[in-house]
């Protein structure tokens, strides 16, 4: 499972997700509107396409291999790179956007029209909203996404192989 071929795998795909997801999330951040947290669950579906787009070549090789535990753990492997590649660009884009987020007093920018539910922080829950998407939108995604396709879109065989990451 980390042998040189899967993990420039899991780097490539990993890395794909996560600039499919910050780029909704640099629209996001430019409006700094709560009206428009819609692009967040968009950059969480294209997380999840990406992961599924992998999944999906790996299922249709000619060479097929992998057993369907090795696929699934290719995936959750590579949604754990993307996702740990989104934080580190979120990073940046907060930095970069919110460049007064380390400061005393109100941050100059603020998640506009948000709901008193949000919370009063510093900058009224614009970070923590960015987040979470990152982080649980994306796995929940990701997981959506190498749970159920290996299964689906695997060849048929006559047994699965055993996996080589588990004593089975």
């Amino acid at each position: 499972m980390f042998t040189k071929k899967y993990l420039k795998t899991y780097f490539t795909y990993g890395l794909l997700a996560a600039i499919l997801f910050c780029a909704t999330e640099f629209i996001f951040l430019k409006t700094s509107n709560f009206s428009e947290i819609w692009w967040l669950f968009v950059g969480n579906g294209l997380f999840m396409c990406a992961i599924a787009f992998q999944i999906i070549a790996l299922s249709n090789r000619k060479t097929q291999t992998d057993s369907t535990q090795n696929i699934v753990l290719i995936g959750f492997l590579t949604t754990i790179t993307g996702i740990l590649f989104s934080v580190i660009i979120t990073t940046l884009l907060l930095f970069y956007y919110v460049p007064d987020i380390f400061h005393n007093g109100k941050s100059e920018t603020l998640l506009e029209n948000a709901p008193a539910t949000m919370g009063s922080g510093k900058t009224d829950g614009l970070v923590f909203t960015i987040f979470i998407s990152t982080l649980i939108g994306n796995f929940c995604g990701g997981s959506l996404a190498y749970i159920l396709l290996p299964f689906t879109f695997i060849r048929e065989k006559a047994k699965d192989s055993k996996s080589k990451v588990s004593n089975n």
